[in-house]
């Protein structure tokens, strides 16, 4: 697939590159989340699929594309089933960092939170590091991304957002040992209070 767009985008003139730019990119998002066959294979694929549109949408000329292809790379990473997945995780935030260094919260929130959320998920479960360190960059992302995420404005999001802080809090009180500040029990309290109301 790779030898065939790029020789195919090289080809055409720019709009026309932009749209089966976006044609991959469409199909890598479907490729990724299709729920038959290869999931390790069709992970591949999307993350193929994403290094490709990333040679159209460039950070520079079209920087929102670039970061939403950034986030779904991330995610592709965060998924990945194939290649070692201390490098999976590590691509996957720079994947995260990247997008959030051109989307800005005030020109994009809901694209913003949905990053910072993913992000926080890549550290809660990343393997390199500090453990502690990256269970508190987890908290944080969760937490910006909840400045966006209100109850009111986004409850299904604002409730999986609680949800994943809530075992982030435990991720860390397990860290130390203690129950004392029972912030986990009160995002989960919070989270599923929203959900039956």
């Amino acid at each position: 697939m790779r030898l065939w767009a790029t020789n195919i985008l090289t080809e055409v003139q720019p709009d026309e590159a932009q749209s089966l730019a976006t044609v991959i990119g469409n199909f890598s998002v479907l490729i990724r989340q299709f729920p038959l066959g290869d999931k390790a294979r069709n992970i591949e694929i999307a993350i193929t699929g994403y290094e490709i549109v990333l040679t159209v949408f460039t950070r520079e000329a079209f920087p929102q594309q670039w970061a939403m292809v950034q986030n779904n790379l991330g995610i592709a990473y965060r998924d990945r089933i194939l290649g070692n997945r201390v490098d999976n995780l590590e691509l996957a935030i720079a994947a995260f960092q990247a997008a959030l260094s051109v989307s800005p919260r005030s020109a994009f929130p809901v694209d913003w939170a949905r990053t910072q959320s993913n992000l926080g998920t890549a550290y809660f479960n990343k393997i390199q590091g500090d453990k502690a360190n990256n269970i508190e960059q987890s908290i944080a992302a969760y937490q910006a991304a909840l400045t966006v995420y209100t109850r009111e404005a986004l409850p299904v999001d604002w409730a999986m957002t609680q949800n994943n802080l809530a075992t982030a809090y435990r991720g860390q009180n397990q860290r130390r040992q203690s129950r004392k500040s029972g912030k986990g029990d009160r995002c989960l309290f919070y989270c599923l209070t929203s959900i039956h109301s």
